[in-house]
């Protein structure tokens, strides 16, 4: 599911099945380990949106991870998760 980063998704029910790209994925052996943050529809150079606020840059927190890919970037540079 996707809210697209924006209010007006939040209440959409998640999907019933994975996408193919998803699906694809799990077949090659990677473990879907949750939904990143997004600024609304992608469009600003900061991760932040009314439903779920600012994603932080892990290693300071005054700073931001950046744009459209900002939630992403900052659990990867968290060692969250391999790469």
């Amino acid at each position: 599911m996707t809210t697209y980063g924006s209010a007006l998704h939040v209440d959409d029910e998640p999907a019933e099945e994975d996408s193919v790209l998803v699906s694809r994925l799990r077949k090659a052996g990677c473990v879907i380990l949750g939904k990143t943050n997004t600024p609304e529809f992608g469009h600003k150079g900061k991760t932040d949106n009314v439903p779920f606020g600012s994603t932080k840059n892990p290693w300071n927190l005054e700073y931001s991870p950046g744009g459209s890919s900002g939630g992403t970037s900052a659990p990867l540079a968290s060692g969250m998760f391999p790469l």
